[in-house]
């Protein structure tokens, strides 16, 4: 699903690129968050660069906001649906993933099951993919619009 989106949003800039002239910096960001996001090892880190994307990327809709022609364009309207239902279903899989890891950590402390967590080497808790409050914030955005 990351990789889905991840694949999404250079089409999403390059129609955005076309309309927004005095935007590059939005842009220019949410590719270099989008680089730094499938460069994370780490869960932790994948959820702090995923989180930082998304901020980004509601930047890119404020700034459709501002270009009417941009906002009715029918690619722009096409990239945002398919950008929604991902961040919508990568939203469903968290849940999944850290309801999976939760159940993880717990089993491998509990009797019996942590012996045969110990035999097959099941030792270490795991990591839940955690988005921060201030990664779940909207971004502020300033519009650069010519006079």
């Amino acid at each position: 699903m990351l990789k889905q989106r991840h694949d999404e949003i250079p089409k999403l800039v390059k129609v955005c690129e076309q309309f927004v002239q005095y935007e590059r910096s939005i842009l220019e960001k949410v590719i270099a968050l989008r680089t730094a996001a499938m460069q994370a090892t780490t869960v932790h880190d994948k959820a702090v660069k995923e989180g930082e994307l998304n901020k980004a990327l509601s930047g890119i809709w404020a700034v459709g906001e501002a270009y009417p022609e941009l906002k009715s364009n029918t690619n722009i309207i096409q990239l945002q649906s398919r950008i929604s239902s991902l961040e919508s279903e990568l939203a469903d899989r968290r849940e999944f993933y850290n309801d999976s890891v939760n159940q993880y950590n717990i089993r491998i402390h509990q009797f019996p099951d942590m012996i045969v967590a110990g035999m097959m080497g099941m030792t270490e808790d795991r990591e839940m993919f955690k988005v921060s409050a201030e990664d779940q914030q909207d971004g502020d955005i300033t519009l650069s619009l010519p006079k």
